[in-house]
């Protein structure tokens, strides 16, 4: 039986904590900070009352403006090539009910992919990832994993996330060359999520379909960069081979939600056009989300907390095992009671490493240091030249996220009185 998704389940949760008067630093809940660009608000403002039924696909329009997006940022995608949905999860979920044969998922990922599966009754195995590989698949131990899964069908579906969610990883070129060699080798459709791609921290978002045009499906959407989550618009880019796959899935589709909502659609579409202004509005998040996520590893790493740097997004997933034999004297055994006591000692809201399938006992968390507002954060950001330099950034940090920094002040404690 599916549960409901473990992060939309705890953000209700500290909600109602807040409306009772209770101050929490939410640190669990991957919901962009910042405002809709300019563009896409006008837009919808102007389509408001536009109520009809579009194409299953999409509009021309949008997905025309999608490709000329892509085509921008140095990706070459044909319209054809493109669906679009309401919202890239459900496009992911749509793939695995339609794809014949087994699903692969990494460890840690994001807490909806394996519910997903059991939805679409197919059958997941789990690739683990470690935090010394930096969480990120390896050639190597994809082609090993297979050679061990006796009874895993010929089609494989592998589910890749860059940059990764909880971890905020981001593979490089020669890596997702070296996968691809074994994906077109041991017979891997792979379906890649980038829907934070373009907050890669360098700019420079390297997608799997470069190197395995032939057998890599990518979703993307608005909800992260252009922070329209509640829009609903998400997309997927389906190779030029996989036209029979195309026209299964939009007839899914045609069942399931008819169509993207007709406002965000045409909002979106025309707001594309504004190359310059989205470019600076994604630059500035770019910024900022890496210099909130280099305060968070940097404090936390001064108390003995081990993580892997964030490279994108707005996740970074710190190890709180220091505290092991402190939290076994007061009978804290695994991830979810530790989360529960940080939400009640310290009132921080984190979750827990096994909502992303890692083990139970481990004590690594997603902490998503989002919770600022991005339009002062922006505005800040006019004055602060340099960001690169610890110090002003530093002092960035303290005035554009001050909630982030008291939960991080907060968690340090925690460490401390339990280390």
């Amino acid at each position: 039986m599916a549960t409901k998704s473990a992060n939309l389940e705890l953000n209700e949760k500290v909600k109602i904590m807040q409306r009772e008067g209770c101050e929490v630093y939410h640190l669990a809940f991957g919901q962009s900070p910042f405002p809709i660009p300019t563009c896409f608000v006008k837009g919808l403002k102007d389509f408001a009352e536009s109520h009809e039924y579009l194409p299953v696909a999409g509009t021309p329009e949008l997905r025309k403006a999608i490709s000329k997006w892509h085509e921008s940022h140095g990706e070459i995608i044909e319209p054809e090539q493109i669906m679009v949905g309401t919202g890239s999860k459900e496009l992911i979920f749509l793939v695995m009910n339609i794809f014949n044969g087994d699903v692969i998922l990494v460890s840690p990922g994001w807490t909806t992919y394996a519910p997903q599966v059991r939805l679409a009754k197919q059958k997941c195995f789990i690739l683990q990832s470690s935090m010394e590989g930096q969480w990120k698949v390896t050639a190597e131990n994809l082609e090993s994993f297979i050679e061990e899964q006796k009874d895993i069908a010929k089609n494989r579906l592998l589910i890749l996330n860059n940059p990764g969610n909880p971890s905020g990883m981001v593979y490089t070129a020669n890596e997702l060359k070296e996968l691809s060699e074994v994906c077109r080798k041991l017979n891997i459709t792979v379906l890649s999520d980038e829907i934070y791609g373009l907050l890669n921290f360098k700019g420079q978002h390297e997608c799997m379909a470069k190197w395995y045009p032939e057998g890599t499906l990518v979703t993307s959407g608005f909800s992260k960069w252009s922070s329209a989550g509640g829009w609903r618009i998400g997309y997927i880019v389906l190779p030029k081979n996989m036209d029979t796959f195309m026209s299964i899935l939009q007839s899914a589709a045609s069942q399931t939600y008819s169509c993207a909502p007709a406002p965000m659609q045409h909002a979106i579409a025309r707001g594309l056009e504004n190359q310059e202004e989205l470019e600076d509005y994604i630059d500035a998040e770019r910024k900022i989300l890496k210099a909130v996520g280099d305060y968070c590893h940097r404090e936390l790493q001064s108390v003995g907390i081990k993580g892997i740097q964030s490279e994108g997004g707005y996740y970074y997933m710190p190890d709180f095992e220091i505290c092991r034999a402190g939290f076994a004297k007061k009978g804290i055994v695994n991830g979810k009671e530790m989360c529960s006591a940080m939400l009640k000692e310290v009132h921080v809201a984190l979750l827990p490493g096994s909502d992303f399938l890692r083990s139970e006992t481990e004590f690594n968390v997603r902490l998503c240091y989002v919770d600022f507002d991005g339009k002062v954060a922006m505005d800040l950001l006019k004055n602060y030249a340099n960001l690169d330099n610890k110090s002003t950034a530093n002092i960035f940090v303290k005035r554009a996220a001050p909630r982030v920094v008291e939960g991080i002040k907060r968690l340090k404690a925690f460490v401390q009185s339990y280390s």
